[in-house]
C-alpha cells in the first residue's frame, strides 16, 4: 500500500532539507485511483506546511520504480525558529 512520508536530510552544508516523498506501492483494490489522488493532496498539505515553516519547493520528479518526490530546502530568510 502507498504512503506518504516527510524525509528530514542534512546535506552535510547545516541545512535541513526536507524530502516529501509518495512511494508507488499500488493500492489493490483501489480501481478508481482515489487513494493515489488522496496521496498526492496528503504530499501537497506537507508541502504547504513546510512552506509555511519558511522552506521553499526546489525540486521534484517522479520515477516509475521508486514514486513520487519534492525536495525542500531552507530559505534563509524565512525560517521560523521552532
Amino acid at each position: 500500500m502507498s504512503e506518504v512520508r516527510v524525509i528530514r536530510s542534512n546535506n552535510g552544508a547545516g541545512r535541513d532539507d526536507k524530502t516529501v516523498y509518495i512511494d508507488n506501492t499500488p493500492n489493490i483494490g483501489d480501481i478508481s485511483g482515489e487513494v493515489f489522488l488522496t496521496n498526492i493532496e496528503q504530499a501537497i498539505d506537507e508541502c504547504r506546511g513546510l512552506l509555511n515553516q519558511g522552506y521553499r519547493l526546489t525540486s521534484f520528479w517522479t520515477d516509475q520504480d521508486k514514486g513520487v518526490e519534492f525536495v525542500l530546502r531552507p530559505n534563509p530568510n524565512k525560517i521560523k525558529k521552532l
